[in-house]
């Protein structure tokens, strides 16, 4: 791998990083995160990061059709869907299956680790500093979950999975 395509992958990986951040911070994901990185895609491009841009389009079509859907029947939030599918042209036809894959198997550790803190009353009650952050709304009895974070550790596994 060149340093030019491990400087766009990091790039990638920095801002998803920090959607992750955001989303255990606020419980949301800004738009800009997923607009930059669909930037960034295209601007990394014409480097050779991509062997054919038509499949990574084709997926990425695909997967923005899907997570529309999921998002109209309220199966997914707005920030997971425009992340998720700005991902999907990263990781391309090669790396959907992981990706969904390790996105799904986070997710659901996140979902289980949400249920314990629940059931146990761990955090219920107790003051934070940022009152939208994941923990805070935990605390009040809210039943979320920061879906960014799975979304991250399924990128990355992808990424491993294709790139190194």
């Amino acid at each position: 791998m060149s340093f030019l395509e491990s400087f766009w992958l990091f790039a990638a990986l920095y801002l998803v990083l920090f959607a992750a951040f955001c989303d255990l911070r606020s419980m949301r994901i800004p738009n800009w995160i997923s607009i930059a990185l669909i930037i960034l895609f295209f601007a990394g491009v014409p480097f050779g990061f991509c062997e054919s841009l038509k499949a990574h389009l084709i997926v990425f079509a695909a997967a923005s059709v899907i997570l529309l859907g999921l998002f109209f029947a309220r199966m997914a939030g707005g920030g997971d869907v425009k992340l998720v599918a700005a991902l999907s042209l990263w990781v391309g036809p090669m790396g959907m299956i992981p990706f969904i894959l390790y996105m799904a198997l986070a997710g659901g550790l996140l979902a289980g680790v949400a249920l314990v803190i629940a059931k146990k009353d761990l955090i219920k009650g107790r003051e934070f500093k940022t009152p939208d952050s994941w923990p805070a709304r935990l605390g009040r009895g809210e039943q979320v979950v920061p879906y960014g974070v799975a979304i991250a550790a399924g990128f990355i596994a992808a990424l491993t999975n294709l790139y190194f």
